[in-house]
């Protein structure tokens, strides 16, 4: 912060400063009720020799960096590609799913919050990645302080 810019502002535009002063207090106020949750999203992967035509094993997941998955999630409904004999899965706690095939394509998935957390499902898909390891990504949610410390 430029203090010396701060104060010619301040002295400049007396009004303008107070109310962006006041808005950005009140979006600091408004920010410190939630805390943020990083939910990561991704794939495991390996090869599998003793198979022909399906010989890549992989692992979906989904997990929190932060806080216990199972205190944010209370399911999530999966949509794999419609050539698995059963193609929509409803996963709980440990938010994993295994499988065998032979080509990637795109997980849907619906995040169900648990309902004491008044947070909205959220759709989310992920590609399957066969070309590494392990592959993902992190969302960030926000979610009610006073709701989480519940658990």
């Amino acid at each position: 912060i430029d203090l010396q810019a701060q104060s010619l502002m301040r002295e400049k535009y007396p009004k303008e400063y107070n109310d962006e002063k006041s808005l950005l207090d009140k979006m600091r106020s408004e920010e410190s009720k939630f805390v943020k949750a990083q939910i990561e999203i991704g794939n495991t992967h390996s090869l599998d020799s003793t198979e022909s035509t399906n010989n890549h094993r992989w692992k979906f997941f989904i997990k929190c960096l932060e806080y216990p998955i199972e205190s944010i999630l209370s399911h999530v409904n999966v949509e794999l590609h419609p050539t698995f004999k059963i193609s929509k899965i409803r996963l709980g706690k440990p938010f994993t799913l295994e499988r065998i095939g032979w080509g990637v394509f795109e997980i849907k998935a619906e995040l169900n919050f648990n309902h004491n957390l008044d947070i909205e499902n959220l759709e989310v898909t992920h590609m399957l990645n066969f070309q590494r390891d392990c592959t993902s990504k992190t969302i960030l949610v926000k979610i009610p302080a006073d709701k989480l410390n519940k658990f």
